[in-house]
């Protein structure tokens, strides 16, 4: 079936603007990425010192200390940073 096989004008497109958004991701500072902006020391004293470890610098939490471990509920649990 010709129809259902993409055609090369519409492959071409949806890499083109594929193409797009990544040049534009790319080209915007690190810094207007982001509403906050704080430097490590002011991080540290927001969060404390383990969740600065785990949330800032990509760290992990102690095996089996999550208060999630034996959450039976149903529902959508999301994790502190953007993940």
């Amino acid at each position: 079936m010709i129809e259902d096989r993409l055609t090369r004008r519409a492959l071409l497109a949806v890499g083109g603007g594929s193409l797009a958004v990544t040049a534009i991701a790319i080209a915007a500072p690190a810094h207007a990425r982001y509403q906050v902006a704080m430097t490590d020391a002011q991080w540290r004293a927001k969060l404390g010192l383990e969740r600065f470890r785990i949330l800032r610098r990509a760290g992990t939490e102690r095996a089996y200390s999550s208060l999630l471990n034996k959450e039976k509920r149903k529902g959508i649990f999301a994790c502190a940073s953007p993940c």
